[in-house]
């Protein structure tokens, strides 16, 4: 189950927090193997890494019936061309890992543990560059078993049928 960790939930829980997403990007180059940013103009330093600033949008993430329905958008500034750099570079981006954190700022700034944010891994299912943009279409990380999977332990004492010599369970 996800949860939040206090001193996160606690900053949420204030008057005036500063929620922060923090984006890791698998490339798929050996060169540039992951590519950390956040939504900021600035950057930031955050679990013992360096997260670049860039201008980013990240979509909604629902939940249907336990299991995650489909994956957010995130879009993403290219004023820069850093992403169509890696892209000619032969950088696959489809089927490779995307986490994205939230936390809040102040927790970037007082070097806290990287375990202080909420972290949902996505795989990337495609991606567009419209002018100025990178766009990243993901999907939920269970996915790519392309089969609902559940959230909770399968057992012979509540499903008889399931044969003995499964290997799975």
């Amino acid at each position: 189950m996800r949860s939040l960790a206090a001193g996160l939930l606690t900053l949420f829980r204030a008057e005036a927090p500063k929620p922060v997403v923090l984006v890791e990007i698998s490339t798929g180059l050996a060169a540039t193997p992951t590519m950390r940013l956040c939504d900021r103009e600035y950057s930031l330093a955050w679990g013992g890494q360096v997260w670049t600033g860039r201008p980013a949008e990240a979509g909604e993430i629902r939940v249907e019936a336990g299991q995650d329905a489909e994956g957010p958008t995130i879009t993403l500034g290219d004023v820069d061309r850093t992403f169509r750099a890696l892209l000619t570079a032969g950088a696959p981006f489809v089927g490779l890992r995307v986490v994205l954190r939230l936390t809040d700022e102040s927790l970037c700034t007082s070097g806290a543990a990287a375990d202080t944010a909420y972290r949902d891994d996505f795989l990337t299912e495609q991606w567009e560059t419209p002018e100025g943009k990178f766009v990243l279409h993901l999907k939920p990380f269970a996915s790519v078993f392309d089969l609902p999977l559940p959230r909770t332990t399968v057992t012979r004492a509540e499903f008889p049928g399931i044969p003995r010599d499964a290997t799975w369970i």
